[in-house]
């Protein structure tokens, strides 16, 4: 029982320190009486929001590129992702080459690039990152 309540002491800590220092909590969670106008409080999400897509977009898109070239040199191609490779025309992509190639990848092949889906890292890096 002394174990529970210091493990919920110390989460609620850990969750009302985690709040305060947070721009958009502190912003959003302030007293209505608090310093922040609502203007200053529309800026700040609208900006964390368009931020968090940016952020989402630039990682996803980085990992697509980064399992392309690791699909390529599976399959003994280049790894310029604009080069000719296993039926699929130069200049045709990464789309065509992923739709093409399910069939000639070895068995249970997977991308491990970041942020790859089921590493528990990966995930707290991503949360922490937006």
């Amino acid at each position: 029982m002394l174990f529970a309540r210091a493990a919920w002491a110390l989460a609620k800590f850990a969750v009302h320190a985690y709040c305060e220092a947070h721009m958009f909590f502190r912003a959003f969670l302030a007293p209505a009486t608090a310093q922040f106008t609502g203007a200053q409080r529309l800026v700040v999400q609208s900006s964390i929001y368009i931020m968090g897509l940016l952020i989402c977009v630039w990682m996803y898109s980085s990992r697509a590129t980064q399992c392309c070239v690791a699909v390529r040199e599976a399959l003994g191609c280049t790894p310029n992702v604009m080069d000719a490779c296993v039926n699929v025309e130069p200049g045709e992509g990464c789309e065509v080459l992923m739709r093409a190639t399910k069939r000639f990848l070895p068995p249970k092949w997977k991308c491990n690039a970041f942020p790859a889906r089921g590493n528990l890292r990966h995930t707290f890096a991503v949360i922490g990152i937006q």
